[in-house]
Formats: structure tokens, sequence, C-alpha cells
């Protein structure tokens, strides 16, 4: 396009006319608000760029240094403003300037200004029915094709009160997670969100979604009912800390929406509109939308719907590019003929729509919207949410992307990408779906899938024969079932044929039978690992039971030991005698580069009870104060064992002493990777998560205490001790409360008896035991704490390192998500301003 005698941008920008305004804008994106202030003064051109609203509220949401919550002030540029200085100037002037177009903003400030008053769309492609029974749901929608449902909602109390001026009204102070369509997410008061969307003309506006209204806005609950249709969730088995967000209060402005997406691990998901009218256009599973490409990260399964402007592609991509959600509907859309065509409804206020597993789906809102909406699991779908949780990328994609993602060989026969026995031939291989961790954006970890599995077998016995099938597809338990039958064979135990899903959290797979608890050992480093597990394991219980430890009546004794070999298809247990012969056997077999496959194995005495995890439903106040003592008296018996137990140095680490180069090994390959596992699991703050380099010392071999320095060689200033290393909630038997003078005691009800599984064993920093024990078992409570340490007794101090800060980075550099479980519901403990405040907070009773 030929430019007018007066356009000013060649010699406003000089060497950066050669640039698009779009990349330009993209560049000033990067920059910090002073700089981009002080690009503003170089010219008029700049001076325009730099005062556009959708940059100052890029820089509102990413750059700011505290992400929980952000106040609107009328402008982005004024909201930055006020967050970066803390006050504001009155009112900003913005210059105006002749001769200067860009159709790039022209297109920005028409998609942020457009109507969409009249643009609604039906014909019907998306049947609306009322009074729609079970049965007939099941038959012809379930898992098949989406459905408007017209009567669901209108005997809701929120049919008549979730206006967004009558919600302000009531709970106009209160904090909402707030969303954007390409991912930004903060907190808002409900009060500040509807003044912002009274006043906003975003491209791309906010909107709330918020996962957890149920718990901070509980009186919301009480305004609706999950439909008749939708009563049956699979996933409400599980606790409230393991069961995945799954409800959304969902309130959006014109122009807001949901980019096209396939709802998480193939669940099903049903949306109730209250007030406003939503736009929604959907493609059957495994047709990807035009415009749309997906991402599959080979390494984790995760998927990404994006485009390569905003998403830096790991795996393998289907599709073509997305730019926009808006621009999806301007651009997109109209070029495309009826045969290409999404299948489209617009729904009004009071209509309850279903989307079936798989479905490609986008939602625009026309009007200013308030909204519920519901993931869900069912009988139906729970195949196709199993397979989606199993290790692996190609059945993801294939799912998603269709035969976009088949490969050559894999075009013949049917496709249907909805039915779990076509997806499972994508599973393709895997070293052990066991091992394994689900897929990244999958919903559960493969713990809690596993308990999933389990708490359905006994809730739902009815599905049995469905639960089975997805423990076979996910974790490969058909195949650990042989082996255990191998074991007991050989043992002369007797073993019923059943559908055994192994228990626990940990990695190796453990089985209870009527007397017998087996473990089969394996572990995500290697066969050698797991036979020094064993070995540590059994070591320990023979020499606790020489050592006449009162610890010794709190685990359960060895029955039996040895080796399951895989023979061909089948697999042969063979007994073992002596301790240390699992371990020469076995390295025996690795050094001879013997090719069978191996599985070292205990059986222990199966105690009576259930594991806390079981437990906490029915426990009172007084019976997790009992907890928190017995295991204080039992971790100080633990920790003052001395027992001369085999362990073998880490070679290569002159500065540690011998003793306890296992333990510093592993908090240095911890520290390594502290920031990127904090940011991968997001459960840190943002302004925490910018300072966490910086709080944790670079070389953590400090934190066990040096006292001095003999022969090149760090002394620490206390011995180390023997740890478990995963005192957690399945790692603890209760047993109903038994009072010693026979009558019942209303204030109890359940008591801790027993300890498992060392197989963890190693010494180290007993102080590094607290982690697990306060963030898993004692639920991050202070109290409770307090009376653990009242039972323990022991010193925790070493010289010259505070020990508040020690507990503080072990916390960090724990391998699991500590975390979570600390900022879990508590806003306040999220809006410290750094780890140092935290760490008194939390661990300040250590230092007295």
């Amino acid at each position: 396009m030929a430019r007018s005698s007066t356009d000013r941008r060649a010699g406003a920008l000089g060497d950066f006319d050669a640039l698009p305004d779009e990349l330009l804008c993209s560049v000033l994106g990067l920059l910090e608000p002073r700089d981009i202030g002080a690009m503003a003064c170089v010219s008029s051109v700049f001076y325009v760029l730099c005062n556009e609203e959708p940059l100052w509220m890029r820089i509102c949401l990413s750059n700011r240094e505290r992400v929980d919550s952000l106040v609107y002030k009328g402008s982005w540029k004024r909201t930055a403003m006020k967050n970066k200085t803390g006050k504001l100037n009155g009112k900003i002037e913005q210059l105006q300037f002749n001769g200067f177009t860009s159709l790039y903003l022209y297109r920005r400030w028409y998609r942020c200004h457009m109507s969409l008053e009249n643009f609604f769309y039906d014909a019907g492609a998306i049947e609306r029915r009322k009074e729609l029974s079970y049965d007939v749901f099941v038959q012809n929608y379930d898992v098949q094709k989406p459905v408007l449902l017209t009567d669901l909602a209108e005997d809701w109390p929120a049919r008549r009160t979730w206006t967004i001026d009558q919600l302000v009204h009531r709970y106009g102070d209160s904090e909402f997670k707030v969303s954007q369509s390409y991912g930004q997410r903060i907190r808002m008061t409900l009060k500040d969100y509807a003044d912002y969307t009274r006043s906003q003309h975003d491209e791309d506006p906010l909107y709330i979604f918020d996962s957890s209204f149920g718990e901070s806005t509980p009186g919301l609950l009480e305004d609706y009912t999950v439909p008749y249709l939708f009563k049956e969730d699979l996933f409400s088995v599980l606790s409230p800390s393991q069961r995945p967000p799954y409800r959304w209060l969902v309130i959006g402005p014109s122009r807001s929406g949901a980019n096209w997406h396939v709802d998480p691990a193939l669940t099903s998901a049903w949306n109730a509109l209250l007030s406003g009218r939503k736009r929604w256009a959907f493609y059957p599973p495994g047709r990807v939308p035009p415009g749309v490409f997906v991402d599959v990260n080979e390494d984790d399964g995760e998927i990404h719907y994006d485009g390569p402007t905003s998403l830096q592609v790991h795996g393998t991509c289907y599709g073509l590019c997305l730019q926009r959600f808006l621009q999806w509907w301007m651009d997109v859309y109209p070029s495309l003929d009826n045969d290409s065509k999404p299948l489209e409804c617009t729904q009004h206020p009071g209509e309850t729509i279903f989307v079936p597993s798989g479905w490609w789906h986008c939602v625009l809102n026309i009007d200013e919207t308030v909204a519920v909406t519901q993931n869900f699991v069912n009988s139906r779908n729970m195949e196709l949410v199993c397979i989606d949780m199993a290790p692996g990328f190609h059945h993801r994609g294939v799912a998603r992307a269709g035969l976009l993602a088949l490969d050559d060989d894999e075009f013949e026969g049917e496709h249907d990408f909805t039915n779990p026995e076509f997806l499972k031939k994508h599973i393709g291989p895997h070293p052990d779906h066991f091992l394994s961790e689900t897929s990244a954006d999958g919903m559960l970890n493969k713990r809690d899938f596993r308990d999933w599995l389990r708490k359905l077998q006994v809730e739902r016995p009815d599905l049995r024969h469905q639960i089975w099938k997805c423990a076979c597809l996910a974790i490969d338990a058909d195949t650990w079932q042989r082996r255990l039958s191998s074991i007991c064979n050989a043992h002369d135990f007797y073993f019923k044929e059943d559908q055994h899903i192994p228990v626990g959290h940990g990695s190796s797979p453990v089985y209870l039978l009527d007397e017998y608890a087996i473990k089969i050992y394996i572990h995500e480093d290697g066969i050698v690992t797991a036979l020094q597990e064993i070995d540590h394991e059994l070591q320990f219980y023979a020499l606790l039971r020489e050592s006449a430890s009162p610890l010794a009546e709190h685990v359960p004794a060895v029955i039996a030991k040895g080796i399951v070999y895989e023979e061909g298809e089948l697999f042969r247990a063979v007994p073992s005698v002596d301790s240390g012969e699992i371990l020469s056997t076995g390295m025996s077999m690795v050094s001879s580069k013997d090719s069978r496959a191996f599985w070292p194995y205990i059986v222990t005495r199966r105690c009576p009870g259930q594991n806390l995890a079981h437990c906490r439903g029915m426990m009172k106040d007084d019976d997790y104060i009992d907890l928190a003592s017995f295991l204080g008296c039992q971790l100080r018996h633990l920790h003052t064992l001395s027992l001369p137990m085999k362990e073998e140095p880490v070679l290569g680490m002159p500065d540690v002493p011998q003793e306890w180069t296992h333990f510093v090994s592993m908090l240095r390959q911890h520290r390594q990777t502290l920031a990127k596992r904090l940011k991968e699991w997001g459960s840190v703050p943002r302004h925490l998560l910018e300072k966490v380099e910086d709080y944790v010392p670079k070389d953590p071999v400090v934190l066990i205490g040096v006292a001095k320095v003999e022969n090149g060689a760090a002394v620490p200033s206390r011995s180390a001790a023997w740890l478990h290393m995963d005192i957690m909630e399945d790692n603890i038997q209760m047993v109903p409360h038994a009072s010693l003078d026979g009558f019942q005691n209303d204030r109890r009800a359940m008591q801790a008896r027993y300890i498992f599984d060392f197989g963890d064993l190693r010494r180290g920093d007993p102080l590094y035991e607290l982690v697990p024990l306060f963030t898993d078992v004692l639920e991050a409570n202070v109290e409770l704490l307090e009376h653990f340490l009242e039972s323990y007794k022991l010193d925790l101090a070493v010289e010259g390192v505070r020990t508040s800060y020690r507990a503080m980075c072990y916390c960090l550099l724990y391998k699991y998500d500590a975390m979570e479980a600390i900022f879990r519901g508590s806003k306040e403990l999220r809006m410290v301003e750094s780890w140092h405040e935290l760490e008194l907070i939390l661990w300040g009773m250590l230092n007295e």
C-alpha cells in the first residue's frame, strides 16, 4: 500500500521502519515499564505504539511482581503505573498525531470495539430437548453428540439471582480467579471485575473462570444442583485434596470466551447458562478445527492448542496455526465452505449444553454472561479417560487430531476416535506403565490415579470388570498380578485369582492379601537401585530386631523374600534365605548382562487396621494429637538407632563425609532442577518463585552444618541419622482406639500403631524427615507439629545455620511438591513478601 506524503512513520521510526507494526509491538512487550516510557519519548510513532492498551494489559498480567490479586484502575496503563509506583498522578493525557496509519492497529482496534449483538446463529444442528429421560440421554447422546437441554436449570435459585449486579451485591468483596484465553491468570474482587467489564475494550477480555468458588463462596453452591442426567461422577470417590478441579464459575463480557480445545483427559462436561447468550461451535473427535494446530509433547504427553507465534513447540504437531481467539471467527470462519463449518448453536439463559468426551469446541460470549460448568467421569466415558491418562503421547494425539496423527501404516480399517478399543491400539510400547507418570495434563498423577481405581473397586463393585480393564490399560495391572501369583505359588500362600490393584503411593507395587503384604521392588533409576533398596530394608529389619528398640513393636515382621524371574511369557519366583543373597544374585545378573528381567520382593505380616489416608474421615481432634505424639516418639527411636548397616558411599564427593554422601548427592540433584520443578508444579506464587534461587544455597551441603574441615573434607556438627525418608499417610497404619480402662471415649476414634515401608531408608539430616510429616501427615498444621516436637525431644539444630532456614530449604528441595500442601487454601501464606517471612511462620518454633 502506497504511503501518504504526510506519513510520519519512516522519519519517526528510523531503521525500525523496516519492521512490521505487529513485530514492533511484540518487541515492546518484552521491555520493562520504565523502558517503555523511555521509548515513548523517542518519537511520535513510538509514542503511539507505547500507549496501546493491549501492551499495558500484557505488562500487568505477565510482568507483575504479585499475581494473587489485581485492582483495575480504569485503564491498563493506569493499573500498571499504580502497581509499579503505588500512586497515580491524576488523569493521564493522551497526545494526538496525524500522518500515521496502521492496518494492524486498526484491525486490533476493530476487534476490541466490534459489537456482537447480532452475532447469534442457530440452524438447528444441535438438538434442543426438554424433559429428557436418563435412558434416552444414555442411548442417544452420552459420549455421542452434544445436546441443548432447555429445562434443567428452571428451578434453580441461580436462574433468578446470577446476574453480575446481583452477584456483586452479594459477593462484591470476594476474590475470584480471572483468566484470559491465552492462559494468563490473576485474582480480582468481583466488584473490581465488574468495574473492569464496564470500561474495557480489550481484544482478549478477561473472564472469571474459577474452580475454587465453592470453597471461597460456598453460598453459590446452594443456588444450583447437579442435573439428574450428570449425577454419576466417578471422581467423587477421591478426597478433596486428590480430586482435580471439576467445577467452575464462568463470568465473561461480550467478546470473551474459550479457544478451540478438547476437555482435559477426555472428560465430558455440562454448562448451564444463567444470563446472557453464548455461541458454541463443535467438531467431532479426531477432526481438528481449521486454523488450529495440536502440539503433543513427546516427553510427557501434554497437549497444547495454539499457534507457533505464542507457543514453543516441544513435540509432534498436527494442523495449522491459530493466531487469536476472536480472529478465528473473523478470518477463518468466513472462508469455510458448508461442509467444513462446525456444528453450531446459540445457548440462551436457562439452557444447559452437554459436551461429550473428545469433542472439539469453542465458545464466544455474545453478551455479558454468567454460567456454571462441571466436568465429569461416568461409567460410559471412564475407559476413554483412563486411556488418555496412560503413559505416552501418540494415543493422545490420535484422540484429538485423528487422521492427522496416524502413521502411514495405521490408515487401514475403521477409525472411531471415541472407541477405547481403537485408541488403545495406539498407546504404544512403554518400559513400565506402573513406573511411568500419567500424562502431564491428565488430571491425576500416577499415585492418585491408582488410589482412584482402588477406591472405585470398593465403592462401585458393579463396575469391577470395567475398572480392572482400565487398570490393565494404564498401569499394566494384569502383568503385575501374574508376578504376584508366582510369588504366592513359591511360598504356598493362598492366592485367589482376583483383580488385584496395588496399594500405596510409592513407586513399588504393594499387594495386601489376607495374612500378608507383598512388595515387589522397582525403581525409576533402574534395577540396581531397587536391589539396594531391598537390601537396606532387609538389613534394617534384621538389625532392628537385634537392637531391642521399642520401634520394633511398630514395624511389621518379615515372612519371606526372593526374586521373580521372567521366563518367556511366564514368571517364576525363587525364595531367598539369606538377606544378602538377593543383592549378590541380582548384581551378578546385572554384571553378567543376563538378559532376563527380574524383580526382588519382600513379604511381611499384614498388620491390622487401615492406613491413615483411609481413616481421616473417622478421626477426631484428639486422634491427630495422639498421631503427632506417636510419630514423635517413633522417629526419636529411629533417629537414635546405631545400626552398622552397609551402605556404599557415592564416589567423587571428597568434600563430603562418607555417611553423608547419599543425602548430599540427592540434595544437589534436586537443587540443580529446583526452579524448573517448582515452575512445572505451579504451586508457588510467582513473586516467591522469582526469589527462590537467591534463597536456597547454591550448594545445599551447608544445610547439614559444617563444623570444621579436616584433610580437605567438611565435618558436619552432627552425625547422620537413619531416616525413613517417606513418612506419608499411606505408610502409617491406624487401628480403632481402645482405652486402657475399657470404657468408650467419645473424644477418640482411631490411633496410630504401625509404620511401613523402609525401602527408601538412608542416612541424613533428621530435619529432612519433617517435610513429608508436616506437609502430608499433619496437613501443614503448626499446632500438631508442636505436639510432634514435644514427643520427639531431640535437638534438630546444627552449628552455624538457622534451623527454620534449613527446614524451609528442605521443603523446597523435597522430591515431591511439598509447597502445594503449604499454600493450599491459604491466601495469607501466598501473600507473604519473602521466603524468610514464610520460613518463620511455618518453622520459627524450631529456633526456640
